[in-house]
């Protein structure tokens, strides 16, 4: 009799703990975890909100473009006489998804200007040997743009220009066929999971720990602001990704002098090709909202301010100088809450900024 209703207590100790597992999952899942894991197709939210959980900084965005003129690829180019080329990473290609997320559409449209995006094929490749490479097999004299646009993110600046990696390509032909964008964006659409799974775990936990340390999660900081700068629930606080305030020591001023040196030297090797080369720096979102973050314990960023002052034989686009007037403004949703990429605010801002660049040194010849 003992042993029946032992093993009847202990059946229902089992049962008792699996609604009570199951439970906790369905809660979890369908009010919080599913918002990061389970969208729609063309639905999104920022990598770093993913990395996080912090829900309330999450800013869904669906996918679409609302601009007159697109830029070209690969899959879309039909031997269109070309203006302007453009290269760069996922700022570049779409890495924030929502709305309008190319920047490239924005500049088609603002000048009505032909414009091809070429996408690096390994991002551990130099961009300046790979532009070298292009030069080399007479890529630029087969599509002769008028302007090359070079991008990179702050944060990977001073790695990115010290890269000895080279793939040599001795053809055209098998230059195009590797480097050429296929005409995806480089946002990644989250997989769905199933209800049962470690991120409903993880997901309080963080969200809990991010209240005592700005850093829970190691590869994200949270930082309070003065104000309110998103349109999101957790509207004063920035998401910033770790690299942006861990790298500033990496940016010395002989590092910076080194990189300019480079570029210059691209830039006059693109000039015996009848090309302009345009710079452009995208701004880290910790650099870019430093002097709104309050009670703030790390070093400021003050690459734009030096590398201003330096000599240059090409166009430097500084988006920082672009984009802090929309911040001191108090524009919202300049940068995504929930993403290291900035938003179509932004894109449309720089994008101006750039045709007036061109428009000016089209006087200046």
């Amino acid at each position: 009799m003992n042993k029946s209703i032992s093993f009847k207590k202990y059946v229902k100790l089992i049962l008792i703990s699996l609604v009570i597992f199951l439970s906790y999952h369905v809660i979890v899942w369908t009010f919080y975890t599913s918002r990061i894991y389970n969208l729609e197709k063309n639905n999104y939210v920022g990598d770093l909100g993913r990395m996080s959980y912090l829900v309330n900084s999450l800013d869904h965005r669906i996918h679409n473009v609302d601009l007159k003129k697109r830029h070209y690829y690969k899959d879309n180019y039909q031997n269109q006489e070309i203006d302007i080329v453009t290269l760069g990473d996922s700022f570049f290609n779409g890495g924030a998804g929502g709305k309008n997320a190319y920047i490239q559409d924005y500049l088609a449209t603002q000048t009505n200007l032909n414009i091809l995006n070429v996408l690096s094929f390994d991002s551990q490749q130099s961009p300046i040997k790979l532009i070298e490479n292009m030069i080399d097999v007479g890529w630029f004299k087969k599509y002769k743009p008028k302007y090359l646009i070079l991008e990179t993110v702050e944060k990977s600046l001073p790695g990115k220009f010290n890269l000895k990696k080279e793939l040599k390509i001795g053809t055209l032909k098998e230059l195009e066929r590797k480097i050429q964008s296929p005409g995806q964006s480089l946002f990644t659409y989250v997989p769905q999971v199933k209800i049962i799974n470690t991120a409903n775990y993880k997901l309080p936990y963080f969200n809990l720990m991010y209240n005592f340390k700005e850093k829970a999660q190691r590869s994200v900081y949270k930082l309070s602001l003065n104000d309110d700068y998103f349109s999101v629930k957790d509207s004063d606080s920035l998401l910033c990704y770790n690299e942006e305030i861990e790298h500033i020591e990496y940016f010395t001023d002989q590092k910076l002098d080194e990189i300019n040196d480079k570029i210059n030297l691209l830039s006059k090797k693109l000039k015996e090709q009848n090309v302009e080369l345009i710079f452009l720096v995208a701004v880290d979102k910790y650099d870019l909202y430093y002097d709104k973050i309050i009670n703030n314990k790390y070093k400021k960023q003050t690459f734009f301010e030096r590398f201003e002052k330096l000599n240059k034989d090409y166009i430097f686009i500084n988006t920082k100088k672009v984009l802090k007037p929309l911040i001191d403004n108090k524009v919202l949703d300049v940068f995504y809450a929930d993403d290291t990429h900035w938003s179509y605010k932004a894109n449309e801002a720089v994008s101006s900024y750039i045709k007036d660049r061109l428009e000016e040194n089209k006087r200046d010849q």
